[in-house]
C-alpha cells in the first residue's frame, strides 16, 4: 500500500474514534424533571419558600433573587481549588448555580430545582498599565467580569437531588415547627 493511502487510513480510523463534542442524552427530560422536583403536602408556600432558601444557605449558597409572587429562587456557591494538569498547577473557580420554583397546586406545594455546575481558570490575565515614569500597575483585563467558564454541565446525578431533598425534608420540618 501507498504511504498516502495509509496515512489517509490513519487519519479516518482516528477520527472516527474522537468523540463528537456533543453529549447524547442518556436520560429523557421527564425523568429527569422526576428527580429535580419533590411535592409537599402543604398550602403554605411561604413556609416551603422560606424552607428551600433555608436549606441552600445550609450548603453554602449565596441567595440571589428570591420572588415569592413567582415561587422563583436561583442561588449560587463558588469554591476555589487547585488541579494539577501533569506536572503544571492550575486553579480553578467552580460555581454551583441554583434555580428553585415553588408552586401550589390545590393542597400541595411542588419544588422543582435546577443544580448546573461550571468551571473557570481562577487567573485572569493581567494587563500592563503604564503610570508613569517607573511605575507600572498590572490590573485584571475584565475587573467587572467572572472568569469564563470552560464548561458549563447540568448536575443530572439523582444522588445529588435526593440530599438537596433530604436536607429541604429537614428545614421544612424545622420551618413547621417555628412558633
Amino acid at each position: 500500500m501507498r504511504p498516502a493511502l495509509r496515512a489517509l487510513i490513519a487519519v479516518v480510523l482516528v477520527l472516527s474514534c474522537a468523540p463528537s463534542g456533543r453529549r447524547t442524552a442518556t436520560r429523557s427530560q421527564l425523568k429527569v424533571r422526576d428527580f429535580q422536583t419533590r411535592t409537599y403536602e402543604t398550602k403554605d408556600t411561604a413556609a416551603v419558600m422560606k424552607a428551600v432558601l433555608a436549606a441552600l444557605q445550609d450548603e453554602g449558597f449565596i441567595i440571589k433573587t428570591s420572588d415569592t409572587d413567582l415561587g422563583l429562587i436561583t442561588a449560587t456557591k463558588q469554591e476555589s481549588k487547585r488541579e494539577w494538569h501533569f506536572i503544571f498547577p492550575k486553579d480553578m473557580v467552580y460555581s454551583w448555580d441554583c434555580t428553585a420554583n415553588v408552586t401550589a397546586f390545590e393542597r400541595q406545594t411542588s419544588v422543582r430545582t435546577n443544580f448546573t455546575l461550571s468551571a473557570a481558570p481562577a487567573n485572569r490575565p493581567r494587563q500592563m498599565i503604564l503610570m508613569g515614569p517607573g511605575m507600572v500597575a498590572a490590573v485584571p483585563t475584565h475587573s467587572n467580569e467572572s472568569p469564563t467558564p470552560e464548561s458549563v454541565r447540568e448536575i443530572d446525578d439523582p444522588g445529588y437531588y435526593r440530599n438537596f431533598f433530604a436536607k429541604l425534608d429537614k428545614a421544612i420540618f424545622v420551618q413547621k415547627e417555628k412558633p
